[in-house]
């Protein structure tokens, strides 16, 4: 495939030790399910996360977003944006890498062009953590996304009542 669209074999080939290519998603499941199984049977969950960036924007004159920002108390340093905070407008931007093509954006199965994927294991559910794993990304300036299959783990804490809203 390399040869066919004229490119060459990449220094780096990365791996995920997760994945598993085949024909279709029954094949694949039944030549590494009993292999991977291996690594999630004793765990009380897994999840694995698609990240996308933030972007934000304004300050937009008449825009009331105060109901989503809250109030100073609910940032260490104060609100992000000071007092515009409230006229300017934030979201994940999710819009698929085709989504300004007409007609594409809500029957398209590409993801966007920015993104961090992350697996999150809570080992036992008696833990009060869960182990995290950043295993792969790519950036707007990047051409091709980037796999990281030797990534360094992070843990997050559970705290009781959850945030501190």
């Amino acid at each position: 495939a390399l040869t066919a669209s004229g490119r060459s074999r990449p220094a780096e080939l990365p791996v995920i030790k997760e994945v598993f290519c085949a024909k279709d998603r029954a094949t694949a499941l039944e030549m590494a399910g009993p292999y991977l199984m291996g690594n999630y049977k004793d765990y009380a969950a897994t999840a694995f996360v698609v990240m996308y960036p933030w972007v934000c924007n304004g300050p937009w004159d008449g825009l009331d977003m105060s109901a989503y920002w809250g109030s100073n108390a609910n940032y260490a340093n104060g609100l992000p944006f000071g007092n515009i905070t409230a006229q300017t407008k934030c979201y994940y931007d999710n819009e698929p890498w085709d989504g300004i093509i007409p007609g594409r954006h809500n029957t398209s199965t590409l993801i966007p062009p920015a993104w961090e994927a992350y697996k999150f294991v809570k080992a036992k559910s008696s833990d009060s953590f869960i182990t995290g794993w950043k295993i792969g990304y790519k950036y707007l300036e990047d051409p091709n996304p980037t796999y990281i299959s030797d990534a360094t783990s992070f843990r997050l804490e559970w705290v009781p009542g959850g945030p501190p809203y």
